[in-house]
C-alpha cells in the first residue's frame, strides 16, 4: 500500500510539472505571435474599446466594536500566618553581671548575703510599648529569700555582649535579691514571671526558672552537751544519709515517692521516740499520706532506718527544682529533747506535649521527582522544647534536608520543611529486595528535647508507590493501524503543500516573462 502511494504521488507530480511546462510554452508562443507586425491597407488604428465604468463601491458597514471584556476578579491573597510573639533566653552571649553564657552553665552570683540574677530575654516579634513587667516568684524556694515586692518594668535596650563593643537589642532583666538569715545550703529555684503584650494587644505570659546555688551558710559543728561537771559527751544527730526519688524526675500532675535512709550519727547512743515532720514549702506539692508527721520508734547506735513519703504535684506547677524540708525531734534516753533537720531537692518537669500535622503525600510518585513537604509542629505543653526537628526515612525516599525548627516555646507552632527526593528502592543501602520500583513505607520522626536534655521521639508512617521515571520524547504507538492512518493523512497534506508551492512558482515565472515582453515592446 505504501509503495502504491509513492507511485501515485510520483505520477501526480510528473503530470503537474508537465502541465506547468505546457502553460509556460503556450504563454511564450502567445507573446511571440503578438510581437509580429500586422499588415493593413491603411494605417488607421482601431480605436480602443470603451471601458466599462466601474460601479461605485458600497462602503462597508461599520463594524461594531466587540464588547469590553470584564476583567476576571483577582482572588484575594491568603493571609500570612505569623507565630505569636514570644520571649526566649539568649543562651549564646555573655552580658554585664555574667561570668558565662547560659549555654555554658551560667548561675546567679551569691555575694554578701544577696543573689545577683541576670536574665537576657530576646523577643521573637514586636512587643507593645517595647516594655515588659517582671516579677520574681519565691514559691519554690522555701525560706531562702527575703520575700518582698520586687516587681519592675524593663524596657527594650541595647546591651554589650561578650565583653566587646558589639551590642544586641533585648530586654535586660536583672535583680539584686537579699537572702534570708534562715537559708540553708543547696540549690533552689527562682521563678521569674513576665507580663507583656504584642502589637495586636494579645497577652504574652511567660515564666523562666533560674537556680540559685547557696554555699555560704557555715556548717554547724556537732553539738556538745555538759552536765554535772562531768566530761562533755556528744549526743546523737539524725541525718538523711540517702534518698531515692521514684520516678527520678517527677512529672507535674503525677505522684512521686521519696524513700529516705535516716542515720544515727553516734556509735555510742541510740535514738528513741522520734518524730519526723515534712514541709514541702509549696502549695502545689502535696503530701499524699494521712499526715505530714511520722513516728519512728527509734534508731540503734550508729544504725539506720527507712522512711517512705508519698507526694503529688499540680499540673500547673512550673518545671524546676523544689526543696522538701524534714525536721527530726527525738531523745537519747535522757530527759533532754534533741532535734535536727535535713532537706531534699526534687526536680519536677512538665510533660512534653508535641503534636505533628502531616501533609498530604501522593499515593503514587515517580522516581526522579522532588516533593516539597511542610510539617506543622505545635507545642501544646507548658514548657519550652529544644532542638525540635523532623526527619524522613524509607526505601527509595531520600530527604535532601532535615526539617529543623529549634526551640519552641510553650503554646507556639512552627513548620518543618523537607524536600524529599524520590529515587528507586535499590538506592537504599539496607534494601534487600530485587524490585527497582513498587510500594514503600515512609517514616516521619518528630524529635525534640526538654529543658533537662532528655530526648523524645514520635513516629508517624505513610505509604506510597514509586513508579518509573517519566521520560519525555517520542513514544512508540501501541496501535499500528492508527499510526498508518496518521501517516497517510500527513502524506496527502505534504502533497497538497507541494502543489501549492509549484503553482506559485509557475505563476511567478509567467508574470515575469510577461513583464519582460512588455518592456521589450516599448523599446
Amino acid at each position: 500500500m505504501r509503495k502504491m502511494r509513492k507511485i501515485l504521488s510520483a505520477l501526480m507530480l510528473t503530470a503537474l510539472l508537465l502541465s506547468v511546462n505546457s502553460v509556460c510554452y503556450a504563454e511564450e508562443d502567445a507573446f511571440a505571435e503578438a510581437d509580429k507586425p500586422v499588415e493593413t491597407a491603411e494605417s488607421e488604428q482601431t480605436p480602443p474599446p470603451e471601458q466599462t465604468p466601474v460601479p461605485e463601491q458600497t462602503p462597508a458597514p461599520e463594524q461594531t466594536p466587540p464588547p469590553e471584556q470584564t476583567p476576571e476578579p483577582t482572588p484575594p491573597e491568603e493571609p500570612i500566618l505569623t507565630l505569636p510573639t514570644a520571649l526566649e533566653i539568649d543562651t549564646e552571649n555573655i552580658y554585664r553581671g555574667m561570668d558565662k553564657a547560659y549555654k555554658d552553665g551560667y548561675i546567679p552570683t551569691v555575694k554578701d548575703g544577696k543573689v545577683y540574677v541576670v536574665l537576657p530575654l530576646i523577643p521573637s516579634g514586636e512587643v507593645y510599648g517595647d516594655k515588659i513587667t517582671v516579677t520574681p516568684d519565691f514559691s519554690g524556694a522555701g525560706t531562702t529569700f527575703v520575700v518582698s515586692n520586687y516587681q519592675k518594668t524593663v524596657n527594650l535596650t541595647e546591651e554589650k555582649i561578650n565583653h566587646t563593643e558589639e551590642t544586641r537589642k533585648l530586654f535586660y532583666v536583672d535583680f539584686e535579691l537579699p537572702l534570708s538569715a534562715s537559708r540553708a545550703n543547696g540549690t533552689f529555684p527562682l521563678i521569674i514571671k513576665i507580663k507583656a503584650y504584642d502589637k495586636s494587644g494579645t497577652p504574652i505570659d511567660s515564666q523562666f526558672t533560674v537556680y540559685v546555688n547557696i554555699t555560704d551558710v557555715p556548717v554547724e559543728e556537732t553539738p556538745v552537751f555538759s552536765g554535772g561537771g562531768s566530761t562533755p559527751t556528744a549526743e546523737p544527730i539524725v541525718l538523711i544519709s540517702k534518698c531515692e526519688i521514684t520516678p527520678e524526675k517527677a512529672v507535674s500532675g503525677e505522684q512521686f515517692t521519696m524513700k529516705l535512709t535516716l542515720k544515727n550519727s553516734l556509735e555510742t547512743k541510740s535514738v528513741e521516740n522520734m518524730l519526723v515532720s515534712v514541709d514541702t514549702g509549696n502549695l502545689q506539692i502535696n503530701i499524699e499520706d494521712d499526715s505530714n508527721v511520722f513516728r519512728i520508734k527509734g534508731i540503734e547506735k550508729g544504725g539506720t532506718t527507712e522512711l517512705e513519703v508519698h507526694f503529688s504535684s499540680d499540673k500547673s506547677i512550673p518545671a524546676g527544682k523544689y526543696v522538701v524540708s524534714f525536721s527530726f525531734s527525738y531523745d537519747s534516753g535522757q530527759t533532754l529533747k534533741l532535734s535536727s533537720s535535713g532537706s531534699v531537692v526534687v526536680e519536677i518537669k512538665q510533660p512534653a506535649n508535641m503534636e505533628l500535622v502531616m501533609p498530604k503525600i501522593p499515593d503514587k510518585v515517580n522516581a526522579g521527582e522532588t516533593l516539597p513537604l511542610s510539617f506543622q509542629v505545635m507545642n501544646m505543653g507548658r514548657d519550652s522544647m529544644y532542638n525540635v526537628r523532623c526527619e524522613i526515612s524509607g526505601y527509595g525516599l531520600l530527604p535532601v534536608n532535615t526539617g529543623y525548627i529549634g526551640t519552641m516555646a510553650a503554646g507556639t507552632s512552627s513548620t518543618a520543611k523537607i524536600d524529599l527526593y524520590i529515587g528507586s528502592l535499590l538506592m537504599s543501602e539496607d534494601y534487600t529486595g530485587s524490585e527497582k520500583y513498587g510500594d514503600t513505607t515512609g517514616t516521619v520522626k518528630l524529635i525534640y528535647e526538654d529543658a533537662s536534655g532528655e530526648e523524645f521521639c514520635e513516629e508517624r508512617q505513610f505509604e506510597t508507590t514509586i513508579g518509573s521515571p517519566i521520560i519525555t520524547g517520542t513514544v512508540a504507538s501501541a496501535n499500528p493501524e492508527a499510526e498508518e492512518e496518521a501517516a497517510a493523512s500527513q502524506w496527502w497534506i505534504s502533497v497538497l503543500i507541494l502543489l501549492v508551492v509549484i503553482a506559485a512558482v509557475a505563476a511567478f515565472v509567467i508574470l515575469r516573462r510577461r513583464s519582460i515582453r512588455h518592456e521589450s515592446a516599448r523599446h
